[in-house]
C-alpha cells in the first residue's frame, strides 16, 4: 500500500493482520518501533471514509481499519472497483492540509480535500496503485523516483503491490525511513557562548561590513535561506549579527519555508513536554529574539526534516496540479459564488457525513 503524497509504503500491523503477506514487511531491524508505528498509520480522506477524515491502521491484505468507538470497528478496502482510497501517512496528510490551507477541521475545508481526487483524478491501481495522476512525484525537490522499488506480488489481483524495503535500505535513499514528524529542539534563548565578541577587525576592502548596518538589514530580506546562511558565515561580525540583530530575519525565513514548522494538528497533539520545545509562529510561544538561526540550521541538518522537506515539495506539486485543473472542472466556484450540481452534491454529502459521524 502506498501513500498518495510521498509514495512511500505502509507496513502491516504485526499483531492485527489476519493474513499478512511476507513481502509487505521490512527486513528485521530496518525500522525502529517509532518508525514502524509511523509507517503503519495513515489518514483516510474522502466520502468513502466514515466521517470524511479518519486515522486508520494498515492491517495487510488490502485492508485498513480503525475505531469510531471502542465497540465500533471501521474497515476500509484500499484497492477496489478500479481505484485506491486516498490514505496518506499522518504527517503527509497534515502537510497536504497546510498546502491547501485546510488545517481547520470544518465542512468547507473537508469539501476542498475531497475535491482533490475529484479534480485531479482518483488514485491509480496496479503499477500506479495509490498514485495521483498528472503529479510529477519524481520531478520536485530532490527528484526522487521510487517507482523502481514498487512491484506487484500478484498481477491482476487487487491490493497486492509491495515495496522493496531491502533495496531501499541499500540505496542512496535509505534516509527516507526517518520520521518527518520529529522536530529539532527550538532554542528559546541564544547561548551567550555562541555569540562572538564585538571586538571586530574589518578589512579595508570588506564590501559589506564597511557599510552601515542599515544596508545589511535592507539586503537580507532578498536572500534565500542558503544564500543568507552562507553570507552570515563569512566573518565574525556577520555571525554576531546573525545571532543577535538578525534573528527576526532568520524567523522570517523559517516561517516562509513552511515545512520546518509543525502543523496545527502536530502541535496540538504533541505531549505538553514535547510542545514546550517545539517551534511556533506564535511570538508568545517562540519569541522573535530566540535562536531562530540555530533552528534554521538544525532543520536543514536532520534526516527527518530532510524527509519533511521532500514531502512538502510533493504537497506543493499536488496543489499545483489541482490549481491547474480546477478552473475547467465541475467543482470550480465562480466569482459570483455560482456552484455546479456536482459541487452542491459533494457539499451536501460531506456535510451530512461529517455531522453524522462527529456528533
Amino acid at each position: 500500500m502506498s501513500c498518495p503524497v510521498c509514495r512511500m509504503p505502509y507496513v502491516p500491523h504485526p499483531t492485527i493482520s489476519a493474513n499478512p503477506l511476507p513481502v509487505h514487511f521490512p527486513p528485521q531491524g530496518m525500522l525502529t518501533k517509532q518508525q514502524y508505528d509511523y509507517f503503519n498509520t495513515g489518514m483516510g480522506i474522502g466520502t468513502t471514509i466514515m466521517g470524511v477524515i479518519r486515522k486508520l491502521v494498515y492491517f495487510s491484505g488490502n485492508m485498513f481499519g480503525g475505531h469510531k468507538t471502542k465497540a465500533m470497528v471501521i474497515s476500509i478496502v484500499w484497492e477496489s472497483c478500479g481505484m485506491t482510497v486516498f490514505i496518506a501517512h499522518v504527517a503527509c496528510a497534515d502537510l497536504l492540509r497546510r498546502a491547501f490551507n485546510c488545517e481547520e477541521l470544518n465542512v468547507t475545508n473537508l469539501v476542498t480535500l475531497c475535491q482533490i481526487t475529484e479534480v485531479i483524478g482518483a488514485c491509480g491501481i496496479g503499477p500506479n496503485a495509490g498514485r495521483l495522476p498528472y503529479v510529477n512525484y519524481n520531478r520536485v525537490g530532490e527528484k526522487i523516483d521510487l517507482s523502481n522499488f514498487w512491484h506487484d506480488h500478484a498481477p491482476g489481483d487487487e491490493g497486492n503491490n509491495y515495496f522493496d524495503w531491502k533495496a531501499l535500505g541499500n540505496s542512496k535513499y535509505s534516509w527516507l525511513v526517518n520520521r518527518p514528524d520529529v522536530f529539532p529542539k527550538f532554542p528559546a534563548k541564544v547561548d551567550a557562548n555562541r555569540v562572538p565578541s564585538e571586538d571586530f577587525t574589518i578589512g579595508e576592502n570588506d564590501a559589506i561590513c564597511n557599510k552601515p548596518m542599515d544596508v545589511l538589514h535592507a539586503l537580507v530580506p532578498y536572500l534565500p535561506a542558503r544564500s543568507y546562511v552562507m553570507l552570515v558565515s563569512t566573518c565574525r561580525q556577520l555571525r554576531y549579527h546573525a545571532l543577535t540583530t538578525l534573528q527576526p530575519h532568520a524567523r522570517n525565513i523559517v516561517i516562509s519555508l513552511v515545512w520546518p514548522l509543525p502543523t496545527r494538528n502536530e502541535y496540538n497533539s504533541a505531549p505538553k513536554d514535547v510542545r514546550a520545545i517545539m517551534v511556533s509562529e506564535d511570538m508568545a510561544v517562540s519569541p522573535v529574539d530566540a535562536d531562530w538561526y540555530m533552528y534554521l540550521s538544525r532543520a536543514h541538518r536532520t534526516k527527518g526534516m530532510r524527509v519533511r522537506r521532500w514531502i512538502w515539495n510533493s504537497c506543493q506539486e499536488i496543489k499545483r496540479v489541482y490549481d491547474e485543473r480546477l478552473p475547467t472542472s465541475p467543482f470550480v466556484v465562480t466569482k459570483e459564488g455560482g456552484k455546479s450540481k456536482q459541487r452542491k452534491e459533494l457539499e451536501k454529502k460531506v456535510s451530512q457525513m461529517f455531522m453524522m459521524y462527529n456528533v
